[in-house]
């Protein structure tokens, strides 16, 4: 099969954006009649203008204060205003980071957690990954919603999971090579990290037998030295120094200007 969903991923660009634009009037409508944050934060939003890109270009942004705002001290706990569903719905209890300050928590119910899912499997193929690989996750995940997702999308896709989160970099590559995986998710610096380790170990990183690798990259601070360039050259040399093909799904950055949006999405 060439794609995950033959039916979206073959649509003409036209026809993808209107069925794009469905949806966001479709979520909107909903979020502001069951969510009171996104009823306020859009109060003079009619989803029903938002016909073509340039209406989306002009919805309020929302950046992680305002939804950490949305949660401090407001009811129901723990997830405040932005709750689209009654409390008693949410199954899994998940969480941002925390990289940059409080954490948001994400509330899911069964119908919305399959979503997120769902999004994860479209990327993890676009990686290669399929229903052949036994994929290693070199992260103690907690609960960090990524992985989380990350996880269940290898399930859907057939793939075996193996979590490796109790155990450091020298246990993960001897769990790797013990179980020949042949899949990892992580993130650039620690596939660099983890053929640095297994060098020291006397294992060759070409070795360890990892065929395709998908990174997700958070840069969500200036760091000096270390753009969007300098990631994607990052890729190269885990690429270059495993032997593998890798897929830099997205990279979020941190943009100074008052006039642009906070973050900005590259893909590659």
């Amino acid at each position: 099969m060439e794609y995950w969903n033959p039916f979206t991923e073959t649509l003409p660009r036209e026809t993808l954006t209107k069925l794009e634009l469905r949806n966001l009037r479709n979520l909107l409508g909903y979020a502001k009649a069951h969510a009171a944050f996104y009823r306020d934060t859009y109060n003079d939003i009619n989803p029903a203008d938002i016909r073509s890109l340039d209406d989306v270009r002009s919805l309020p942004f929302i950046d992680k204060e305002d939804l950490r705002a949305a949660q401090e001290e407001q009811e129901p706990f723990p997830f405040g205003t932005i709750l689209g569903v009654p409390l008693e719905e949410v199954s899994a209890f998940r969480q941002t980071s925390g990289t940059t300050g409080r954490p948001v928590y994400v509330p899911e119910s069964s119908e919305s957690w399959q979503w997120r899912v769902e999004v994860w499997c479209h990327i993890l193929w676009m990686a290669g990954f399929r229903d052949t690989d036994r994929v290693f996750i070199p992260f103690g995940y907690n609960v960090y919603v990524a992985f989380w997702e990350g996880h269940y999308a290898a399930e859907k896709l057939g793939c075996e999971v193996v979590p490796g989160g109790a155990l450091d970099t020298r246990g993960r590559i001897n769990k790797m090579l013990e179980v020949k995986a042949t899949a990892s998710m992580n993130t650039p610096t620690y596939g660099l990290h983890m053929a640095e380790v297994a060098s020291n170990m006397g294992i060759d990183p070409r070795e360890i037998g990892i065929k395709r690798m998908d990174e997700i990259t958070l840069n969500v601070e200036p760091q000096e030295g270390i753009g969007v360039d300098e990631r994607s050259d990052l890729s190269k040399r885990l690429s270059e120094r495993l032997k593998v093909k890798t897929n830099l799904t997205f990279q979020i950055v941190l943009v100074k200007s008052g006039d642009l949006p906070r973050y900005t999405l590259k893909s590659f």
